[in-house]
């Protein structure tokens, strides 16, 4: 098994910190592993005292973004 975590881009406002992920590499039964996602963190004194993370597989096919945003947009039980 492997892992790489790459912090694409991060913000601290306060004592909250968040950061844009992607982790990759290979599961221990061989499966690829393909996630991004933010994370929230809460500090103090230099230490994180809570966490937060929204983090979820990468979908390799699919309708793709604009697709989705249409679907939200058009809102439940509506049909293209």
């Amino acid at each position: 098994m492997d892992f790489q975590a790459e912090l694409l881009s991060s913000a601290t406002a306060g004592d909250t910190a968040w950061g844009e992920w992607r982790w990759q590499g290979t599961r221990a039964n061989g499966t690829r592993l393909e996630m991004r996602g933010v994370t929230l963190f809460g500090t103090r004194d230099d230490r994180i005292i809570w966490g937060r993370l929204y983090v979820e597989p990468v979908e390799e096919t699919g309708a793709g973004i604009d697709e989705a945003v249409k679907r939200m947009a058009e809102g439940p039980g509506q049909e293209s």
